[in-house]
């Protein structure tokens, strides 16, 4: 190969592995393209992200009507982490409604479990 070519497959599977002038996070000029990481909604926007992940990738098995076996761990896994970012909101957001703030402890807990108050993206999720 002349350093250009990609191979049709590798030892990881049928995807070539990438290359290290791979671009995976860049500017561009098309800023409307650009994702704002930690932006405006928190929880909500990340949570639904993964959402909207799962049903993403779930429609695209169903449509071709392959990869199933293989996706099907991506997929579960979306779907679960939407669940469980969603679980650790309603717990803040319930402390905060009924005017019973979390102990330290508590806090601490979630926090342990990549729950922050803001939702933000963080080292555990």
């Amino acid at each position: 190969m002349d350093g250009q070519e990609r191979p049709d497959s590798s030892v990881v599977g049928r995807q070539a592995p990438p290359r290290k002038s791979d671009k995976l996070f860049r500017s561009d000029d098309d800023w409307e393209m650009n994702a704002c990481v930690n932006y405006g909604k928190g929880a909500w926007l990340y949570s639904n992200g993964y959402l909207i992940g799962a049903r993403s990738l779930a429609l695209q098995v169903f449509e071709s009507r392959r990869e199933q076996d293989g996706l099907i761990y991506p997929v579960v896994y979306l779907y679960r982490h939407h669940c469980e970012l969603t679980l650790k909101s309603i717990i803040f957001l319930a402390s905060e409604l009924l005017d019973k703030p979390l102990e330290k402890a508590q806090k601490d807990a979630l926090d342990r479990m990549g729950c922050n108050r803001s939702g933000g993206i963080c080292a555990r999720c």
